[in-house]
């Protein structure tokens, strides 16, 4: 698709404004004295023809699509009544015409002069360029290349008509520069088709080795119908970040915990269970419970800080009692094994006469040490002596 790029200064709304926008307007009512009944022939040249009636509306002021529609219609109403002159062709329009429009068309008259049939088109498209804004076919195609897409609302014929309405339309604006405006030639209307249906559309097309161009709108639409009603025609799922993703796998948990947990038409509730009435985030004695648990003696909430220091505590002293625990029975158990080598010693008499043997040298041994140190330190009355 032929793009155009963005130019300084031109805002994204500009972009998007349409003369005629792809949707219609809703039709207005016609009230009496608002309109003119005319009869004519389907044949207007056979007196015999069937006759039919056609109501067209005055015509003051209004949109570009309504005075184009108008204007076809005065058209046809020259035709059903077989009017191929000046002169009636002008009292007609003036008839039909009102304010703003029938000043414009009074004065086109005026300047033109001769009351003509090629004259009379001049009239009205005077009234034309009134009606219209400057630039109308530029702005209008600008618009349908980058704006028209598939809408849901619409079937693919209806979509596609419509196109195909609003480019019939382009050779009723105004002129620009003197150069009449011409609709978009064929291969241009087939770009702007293709690329305004969906891309998964347009994946099967590559899939299956269709070419719009070279099949036309009527291969095209029937393809495109098939593709209605087999391919999704929803936006392109969108590149979500972690955060994002996060957050919506929590929402979509929540949702299948709830969905699952009032199964049948009940609810869930961690402190009542199975009932009728609500889930756990809804129950009123949770949260009167949880509300009474966070008021403190101090009041205030309970830190991570908090938290640690007193989970750091518990375990110290887990760890010192079972410290104790371990020295206590270490203790025990070498009390133990004293005793049972107490409890392993022999009695009989050759043991003892050795035992006694040991005392004697012993005490033997004790006396002499003690006689040593006698008789090195002198007595009190040696001193006496002396003196």
């Amino acid at each position: 698709m032929r793009t155009v790029p963005t130019k300084p200064g031109r805002s994204s709304k500009d972009m998007k404004r349409a003369i005629i926008p792809f949707k219609r307007a809703d039709p207005k009512p016609l009230e009496r004295g608002q309109f003119h009944t005319y009869k004519l022939r389907t044949t207007p040249a056979d007196p015999t023809s069937p006759i039919y009636e056609l109501s067209l509306p005055f015509f003051e002021e209004g949109s570009p699509e309504e005075w184009i529609l108008f204007r076809r219609g005065l058209t046809a109403v020259l035709k059903g009544q077989n009017i191929t002159t000046g002169p009636p062709s002008y009292a007609v329009a003036k008839t039909l015409l009102r304010g703003d429009a029938l000043t414009v068309f009074e004065q086109a008259e005026i300047a033109r002069g001769t009351q003509t049939m090629p004259h009379y088109e001049k009239c009205l498209d005077d009234v034309a360029e009134h009606v219209f804004p400057e630039k109308a076919g530029q702005i209008q195609k600008r618009y349908m290349r980058r704006n028209i897409h598939f809408s849901k609302d619409y079937t693919v014929k209806a979509w596609v008509a419509r196109v195909k309405e609003l480019n019939g339309y382009l050779k009723d604006f105004p002129n620009h520069n003197g150069t009449a405006t011409q609709p978009l030639d064929p291969d241009e209307l087939m770009d702007i088709l293709e690329y305004g249906v969906p891309a998964s559309w347009r994946r099967e097309f590559t899939v299956q080795g269709f070419d719009p161009v070279d099949q036309g709108i009527r291969k095209f639409v029937e393809f495109c119908t098939r593709l209605e009603l087999c391919v999704p025609s929803g936006p392109e799922p969108k590149v979500e970040s972690s955060q994002t993703s996060k957050a919506a796998g929590k929402r979509k948990a929540e949702v299948s915990t709830t969905s699952t947990s009032s199964a049948g038409g009940k609810f869930y509730c961690e402190l009542h269970g199975q009932n009728k009435t609500h889930h756990t985030k809804d129950c009123f004695e949770m949260k009167r419970r949880a509300k009474r648990a966070k008021t403190t003696p101090e009041d205030r909430k309970i830190t991570y800080k908090d938290l640690n220091a007193f989970v750091n505590a518990k375990v110290t002293a887990a760890l010192k009692k079972a410290h104790k625990e371990r020295t206590e029975k270490k203790a025990k158990k070498v009390t133990i094994n004293a005793f049972d080598k107490f409890r392993s010693l022999n009695v009989d008499s050759s043991s003892n006469k050795e035992s006694d043997h040991n005392v004697n040298a012993l005490a033997e041994a004790s006396d002499h040490d003690s006689d040593s140190d006698n008789s090195r330190v002198p007595s009190d009355d040696s001193d006496s002596d002396d003196e």
